[in-house]
């Protein structure tokens, strides 16, 4: 390159060098930057994931340790709806798409009621016995299965009564789950498939398959499964049982 003098300027080539090594350098730059994101953006959606399906298992566990029973239901609508918890209908059980609702268990727990209302001392809480559901939901708005979670009381007669809320949404299956299935597909009694609308009492240990099938990663190239995530994959090994004596 030829020396420049005092009234010299960059000749067309030397500025045409100096551009493209700039926006090489830029290009690097952009890449670099783009794909830490993305990775980010991953390991956010695994880490939601992860604290949605941990947070389902520990609701799961405690609710099996206080339960007295539990009754699991399949892809038909059961004819007996005594020990049924569940806002869904005949017609929505086996509905497609939207409007789909589905319940998967129906567990009887003991606990107590406190009238928040009034302001007197009680000396004794006597316990009731109240069923909680677990069942699916199709969000049409985000083309997505959901798992929800609702309370029943008994009605005077003993059986079950409606929800008395909407419930609790637990976290998302996507739009993959599978209306095939229903709750004696995903749990297991003892090893084995648990019966369906009938006491299960007698069984020691209960297992929960969570049909997790949607992708992670809305930003990253190659998006992972849910069901792939090691966290999901233990907790779905671990039996949960029943402490409460019949």
């Amino acid at each position: 390159m030829r020396e420049l003098t005092k009234d010299d300027g960059m000749t067309l080539l030397e500025v045409l060098l100096a551009a493209i090594i700039t926006a090489v350098i830029s290009v690097v730059i952009v890449s670099i930057t783009m794909g830490s994101a993305a990775t980010l953006s991953r390991h956010a959606d695994e880490s939601i994931a992860t604290a949605q399906v941990v947070t389902l298992y520990q609701n799961l566990r405690q609710d099996f340790s206080a339960a007295s029973d539990a009754y699991f239901y399949g892809t038909t609508y059961p004819s007996d709806t005594s020990h049924l918890c569940s806002s869904a209908t005949s017609r929505s059980w086996s509905a497609l798409g939207s409007g789909f609702i589905r319940t998967l268990a129906s567990i009887p727990v003991t606990t107590f009621n406190y009238d928040t209302s009034s302001n007197s001392v009680s000396n004794w809480l006597y316990p009731v016995t109240v069923y909680q559901g677990y069942e699916v939901r199709y969000n049409a708005a985000d083309s997505a299965y959901e798992m929800w979670h609702v309370w029943c009381n008994l009605k005077s007669d003993g059986t079950v009564d409606r929800p008395y809320s909407n419930g609790r949404m637990y976290l998302s299956l996507g739009p993959n789950f599978d209306p095939s299935k229903g709750g004696t597909d995903l749990f297991t009694c003892d090893g084995a498939i648990c019966p369906a609308n009938a006491s299960t009492s007698t069984t020691v240990v209960y297992k929960f398959n969570a049909p997790l099938t949607q992708k992670l990663g809305t930003n990253y190239g190659s998006p992972v499964w849910a069901k792939n995530l090691d966290d999901i994959n233990i907790l779905a090994g671990v039996g949960m049982s029943r402490k409460v004596n019949n």
